[in-house]
């Protein structure tokens, strides 16, 4: 899937209503972006990031010897999804080690942030199948990520943090006050766009954040 170049950063901020012209940094040519190989190979210390937000938008992120910069996460979401869920990859001086605890920082712990890198550096189209009900496990804790999916016209973003997901499961309302609950299927990919199957006639799906377990 298509992601903005950083040099489109002014669109994105147009695209996402997310930021106006103050909010765009000031322009550093000694600094670097990260390069697609770059970001494949490097897991141990991952110089791009998939992340939603529970709240605020996505805007640059200013870290030590660079910033992380928002790009494009999914060509297929609305305005209301890309506003607030997006790419970060990093910007920085040559050879810069990417501020992971600048981003941690900013993306808290009920948000979802995702390393992309390896076999997981890109966005994919999911599946899903339709379950009972939630693994009961999935609800205690700290298990699970409160805000990692969004739901919109029949579709859900999802991003997935690795380190706090079990079976992928997730719970939609429908607008006549029942639910209906999926597990995502196995993926290696970290962020992911899935067409949800049609409601029961006479309903829709709610829009909004759902949580991920």
């Amino acid at each position: 899937m298509k992601r903005l170049p950083l040099v489109l950063v002014a669109s994105l901020c147009t695209v996402a209503a997310a930021c106006s012209s103050a909010d765009l940094p000031e322009e550093r040519p000694e600094e670097l972006a990260s390069s697609e190989d770059e970001i494949r190979a490097s897991c141990s210390n991952p110089r791009m990031y998939f992340a939603t937000l529970r709240e605020g938008t996505c805007t640059p992120i200013e870290g030590r010897r660079g910033r992380w910069m928002p790009e494009a996460l999914f060509d297929d979401a609305p305005e209301e999804v890309t506003a607030s869920t997006c790419a970060y990859r990093w910007v920085g001086e040559k050879y810069s080690r990417a501020d992971r605890d600048a981003i941690v920082a900013r993306v808290g712990l009920h948000d979802g942030l995702a390393p992309a890198c390896g076999a997981a550096s890109k966005p994919a189209v999911g599946d899903l199948t339709r379950i009972a009900s939630l693994d009961i496990w999935g609800h205690a804790g700290s298990v699970g990520c409160d805000v990692c999916g969004i739901v919109k016209r029949g579709k859900i973003w999802v991003v997935l943090p690795p380190e706090r997901l079990g079976n992928k499961q997730f719970q939609v309302n429908l607008t006549n006050g029942e639910a209906r609950f999926f597990q995502i299927n196995a993926t290696e990919a970290r962020a992911l766009s899935i067409e949800l199957p049609p409601p029961p006639a006479g309903t829709q799906y709610e829009a909004g954040r759902v949580g991920i377990y």
